[in-house]
């Protein structure tokens, strides 16, 4: 009986110890945590109640170009068999900075030693519920500096949902740029990646190399994200007030592209419709275009069928110029016939094709096996 009391008694001095001293035991914790991993970091733990620590002004990385700051973290800690872990972040006023790599995977720097030291596995997201507010982040991409604000709560490798906002001035990649783009989208965490929906919108996008330019552009996101974020898959929907090829005109075009792959090496299918359109003298009604596509190594090569309605080679000025052309001549009733034929299959007709380009760079090659023309008018025109 005395024994027992004498261990009860000693085991309740000894949890009073610890809980008297749970600020710097749990500090010690912490300290030893970060050295085993060769973390640099700085912050002021002020409270331990029960499983939740709270920690202000966290700073991880070189402190004159942090890779993490936050002024209010806090963590639960959840005791297993063996070893206490990390379950749940709480944090407020984060500001973190990151860098895309070439190859598409995502580097976090000090962060990046909180996986495993003997492990040559890619970036993935840790197993725990995570709780954001007021955070901004910085990507340097291969494309240029993107600023991100997040907000939301879950799992980060299943169940988080939140809002990302972004920014993106001055985008480049490949041949192609943009002033301005921006971002509002939603965030979910699905097998270990993100998922992101919503629209991502630009003033302009051009790229001189290819002879195409955008106005007004809006793409809609629907796009799965591996776990290391190096492969994606899903849809995205591009459309803009009016576009540029060449010397072409397209009003009203709406691009859905289903891709999947890596950044260096996707394929996928499209499909393209457009409003009115001209080139040089011609106008059409509609466009319209779908297929397949492949990105590899720095080449695009797409194939596939396409067509217009209502197609009119030449405009009104051209044809009073064919009709003018033969004024005074033998050939004049000829020429006003064509002419008048050339406007009469104009006002219901069909363009009918398939194709394939390959583009890599500045260099490029399109050709057209197959091309059919069939107007109410009667008129045909086939090539082969």
């Amino acid at each position: 009986m005395w024994v027992a009391v004498a261990l009860l008694a000693g085991l309740a001095v000894i949890l009073g110890t610890v809980w008297v001293r749970r600020v710097p035991i749990a500090d010690s914790y912490i300290a030893q945590m970060l050295a085993a991993r060769d973390v640099r970091a700085t912050y002021r733990l002020t409270k331990i109640s029960g499983h939740t620590q709270r920690i202000e002004n966290v700073v991880l990385g070189d402190p004159a170009r942090p890779d993490l700051t936050a002024r209010v973290v806090e963590v639960d800690i959840g005791y297993g068999v063996l070893l206490p872990r990390v379950v749940a972040v709480r944090a407020e006023g984060v500001r973190l900075y990151g860098r895309v790599q070439p190859d598409g995977s995502l580097s976090l720097g000090e962060l990046d030693k909180f996986r495993s030291a003997d492990s040559s596995a890619p970036f993935s997201f840790p197993d725990i519920a995570l709780s954001l507010r007021d955070t901004r982040v910085r990507l340097d991409t291969p494309v240029g500096p993107a600023g991100l604000t997040v907000e939301g709560a879950g799992n980060l490798q299943s169940g988080f949902r939140g809002k990302l906002a972004g920014v993106m001035r001055n985008l480049r990649f490949a041949d192609c740029s943009a002033p301005l783009v921006s971002a509002y989208v939603d965030v979910q965490m699905v097998r270990g990646g993100p998922h992101l929906a919503g629209p991502v919108r630009s003033t302009a996008l051009g790229c001189p190399g290819a002879g195409v330019t955008l106005s007004d552009a809006a793409v809609s996101l629907d796009v799965q994200f591996g776990k290391a974020l190096d492969r994606m898959e899903g849809m995205v929907r591009l459309a803009a007030g009016a576009t540029k090829v060449g010397g072409a005109l397209v009003t009203s075009p709406v691009l859905d592209v289903r891709l999947h792959g890596t950044p260096s090496d996707m394929d996928g299918r499209f499909a393209l419709r457009s409003g009115p359109g001209a080139y040089s003298s011609a106008r059409t009604a509609a466009l319209r275009s779908d297929g397949v596509w492949a990105y590899h190594s720095g080449t695009l090569s797409l194939a596939g069928q396409g067509g217009a309605d209502n197609l009119a080679l030449l405009d009104g000025t051209s044809l009073r110029a064919l009709r003018a052309g033969g004024a005074g001549t033998p050939a004049a009733p000829l020429t006003a016939r064509l002419a008048d034929a050339l406007e009469a299959s104009a006002r219901d007709n069909r363009l009918q094709m398939s194709f394939s380009l390959t583009q890599k760079g500045k260099a490029g090659s399109v050709a057209i096996p197959r091309l059919a023309l069939q107007s109410h008018s009667g008129a045909r025109i086939a090539l082969s």
